[in-house]
């Protein structure tokens, strides 16, 4: 049988604990393309941990073994360096928007649902808009002499006008239109007769059919067509219109402050009138010119209240909401 030599626990521990000189074989440190050949094994720390024990040739022995932990252990808590490896999805041009919508609904989803911006747009569109009936069907022409039925026509038309029969003041001027008649007051009647009846884009037809033939200089004929655009939700268009009214080339804070205190007064005298459509009108130009002033918009409120525009009037008071006014 074979002798071997018993230690005492004293002696085994001391043995351990202590090696001589001899005994500890220090690890060799990789070269630099073993570690290449490590990163290439893999990210994950159990891939560069098999790579770097192969490289090490660890088979055995505490010494080596405990030299080789500590390397992988400041190795591993090291950055790796940029790898250069192709992206697993390259962008084509064929799939770079479908790439951009990916990213930017992923991004949606991140930061939740996009704030909405409808109550916090001034509502110009707050009336329906219709599309009226054609003048070819509404006129009623009769047999005599077409002067005098023109003349018949426009004065019905505006009797109409003054009763807040707008129905019955546009298929007057129609008449007087299918009579050959294209002055500037039945062109203009009919423009705000249309724009009574919500068809703001008929109306800026006519105010420009009057414009062109008609009234080229006319101020009340760029003030409707300003009035017109204000509907239409065109801000910019609807202020240079009204500026041409005044006979400015362009604008200042005098010629503002003049059509602002202009509209408010014109305002007052439709609203002790009664005329809520006039009052309307004036109170938009004002609320364009001055960028939505919570006070004109609270008046244009009151003024829907009593049109019976009651959705209308909840769309100024969600856009007033928003503004915090």
């Amino acid at each position: 049988m074979p002798f071997e030599p018993s230690l005492s626990p004293a002696d085994s521990l001391e043995a351990v604990a202590a090696p001589t000189s001899d005994e500890v074989t220090r690890p060799t440190l990789p070269a630099q393309e073993d570690f290449i050949a490590i990163d290439r094994a893999g990210t994950s720390p159990r891939n560069k941990w098999l790579a770097l024990t192969a490289v090490l040739g660890l088979v055995g022995g505490a010494g080596l073994g405990l030299g080789a932990t500590r390397a992988w252990s400041a190795w591993a808590a090291a950055p790796s360096p940029a790898r250069t490896d192709p992206p697993a999805v390259m962008a084509t041009p064929a799939s770079e928007p479908r790439v951009m919508a990916a990213a930017a609904a992923s991004a949606q989803a991140a930061s939740g649902p996009p704030a909405s911006t409808t109550e916090t747009a001034i509502p110009w569109d707050d009336l329906p808009q219709n599309t009226a009936k054609s003048c070819e069907t509404l006129a009623t022409v009769a047999a005599g002499p077409k002067a005098l039925l023109a003349g018949q026509a426009v004065a019905s038309a505006q009797r109409a006008v003054v009763r807040g029969d707008t129905a019955a003041a546009y298929a007057a001027f129609c008449t007087a239109a299918q009579l050959g008649v294209a002055n500037d007051t039945v062109l203009l009647g009919l423009a705000r007769a249309l724009l009574a009846q919500f068809d703001p884009a008929a109306a800026l037809e006519a105010v420009d059919q009057s414009i062109e033939q008609a009234a080229p200089t006319n101020k009340q004929a760029f003030e409707l067509r300003g009035d017109i655009l204000i509907r239409l939700g065109k801000v910019d268009e609807a202020r240079q219109a009204w500026f041409k009214a005044a006979g400015a080339t362009r604008a200042s804070k005098l010629l503002v402050d003049n059509l602002i205190r202009a509209s408010d007064a014109d305002a007052k005298t439709a609203l002790r009138s009664g005329d809520l459509s006039r009052a309307d009108r004036m109170l938009r130009r004002s609320i364009a010119l001055t960028s939505g002033d919570p006070e004109h918009c609270r008046m244009l409120i009151t003024v829907l209240d009593k049109n019976g525009n009651e959705v209308a009037a909840e769309r100024w008071r969600a856009y007033l909401s928003a503004r915090g006014s």
